[in-house]
Order: structure tokens, then sequence, then C-alpha cells
């Protein structure tokens, strides 16, 4: 019963991932460079990347050339404390 619910749960979350607004990536923390495992359809629309294209790859690929983006110094500020807040 209780596999049963944990797949309910994980389907749920797949739901919502796939229905918000917001560019959600899920990267896999447990092998090098942190590859990209899962991208929700707002990431595609507001990259133009499919999932297709971006998986396996590190989300650097992103900045470009700038990497001095003021977003990026509060996001490595965030990783660095340990933040589980979304807003950096």
């Amino acid at each position: 019963m209780r596999h049963r619910a944990l797949l309910e749960e994980l389907r749920l979350s797949r739901r919502i991932f796939d229905s918000v607004s917001n560019g959600i990536t899920i990267s896999d923390a447990t092998k090098a460079d942190l590859p990209l495992t899962y991208v929700n359809p707002a990431f595609e629309r507001m990259t133009g990347y499919l999932a297709q294209e971006v998986s396996g790859r590190n989300c650097r690929f992103l900045q470009g050339n700038d990497h001095e983006q003021e977003g990026l110094t509060k996001i490595r500020q965030a990783i660095r404390e340990e933040r589980r807040s979304g807003s950096c």
C-alpha cells in the first residue's frame, strides 16, 4: 500500500511541475557536473530548448559567455549558504 501511495505522490508532483508557469529544472546531484534530468514545459518555453536537448547537460550552458551576471552571484551565494528558498 505504501508503494502505491508513493507512486501517486510522484505522479502528482510531476503534474504540478509540468503545469506551473515557472521554469523548473532537476539535476542529478550524485553525478559529476550535475547533469539535468528534468526540465518542465515552462523551462522549454522560456529558453527555447527542448528537454531532449538539455538532458544530461549542466545548466551552465545557459550562461553563454557572461559569467559575471548579477543573478549568478546570488545563486552561487544561496548554494554556498545551502538556502532552500526558491528566491535568491
